[in-house]
């Protein structure tokens, strides 16, 4: 993976769960010890994602995060029992994101000095104009072009999950840049949970080789010799 360009944290449930289910699966010809060998390194990895565990399962961050990767959106190492409560969290989070915007809206409308009290004449909004539009549109043109622009956050889940998957050398997170005005409330969600696992870093790999037996160096000199070290 190191030589990957974008890896996210919704890497982590596909690429482990293809170990397990295949990479890790005991073969007739294999040796006693190595059939063990497999089975504890599923057990292990099978305990750390919870796969076993429903309720925790369709909750992990990692696991929402590879749902809305657009590259494993489809979640085909998981059974469709799983698949289908995980879809059902991502409409939950959706729903979340509407009232979220809507109680937004109500409460900049609700600003004082928004509106003139004395006028007493109503006008149509633009927001309402457009609505009509879209709606004698959705009428002459039918379901297919109204569900491209999923104004329900369930019919837009359902929209993205019935898209074809994007190629794994592509970057989900360009697709989500070009998708958002389709997918609005997937798009915000996509942006809390598709960023870059931690991870750490051997100081081997960051520290010279003789600072490894350097034991009064002061922190000014350290920092002086790694700059130049990373800076060769």
């Amino acid at each position: 993976m190191s030589s990957e360009k974008t890896v996210l944290i919704s890497d982590v449930y596909p690429i482990t769960l293809s170990i397990i289910n295949k990479h890790m699966a005991t073969a007739a010809n294999d040796r006693p010890r190595v059939a063990k060998s497999k089975v504890t390194l599923q057990q292990s990895l099978s305990e750390r994602l919870e796969v076993d565990y429903i309720e925790r399962l369709v909750a992990m961050p990692a696991l929402i995060a590879s749902a809305l990767d657009s590259r494993h959106k489809h979640l085909l190492s998981l059974s469709r029992e799983k698949r289908k409560l995980v879809l059902g969290k991502i409409k939950e989070l959706c729903a979340d994101v509407e009232h979220a915007a809507i109680e937004k809206n109500v409460g900049e409308e609700q600003e004082p000095g928004a509106a003139g009290d004395d006028d007493d004449t109503v006008t149509a909004s633009p927001s309402s104009e457009a609505s009509c539009k879209e709606s004698a549109m959705s009428l002459l043109l039918g379901d297919d072009y109204s569900a491209a622009n999923a104004t329900d956050p369930q019919l837009e889940v359902e929209t993205y999950e019935k898209d074809s998957r994007l190629s794994l050398e592509s970057n989900p997170l360009d697709w989500w840049r070009a998708k958002q005005t389709r997918f609005p409330r997937l798009a915000s969600l996509s942006e809390h949970y598709l960023c870059f696992p931690g991870t750490s870093v051997p100081s081997e790999r960051i520290l010279p080789r003789s600072l490894s037996t350097a034991t009064r160096l002061t922190p000014e000199h350290v920092d002086m010799l790694v700059f130049l070290n990373k800076n060769k």
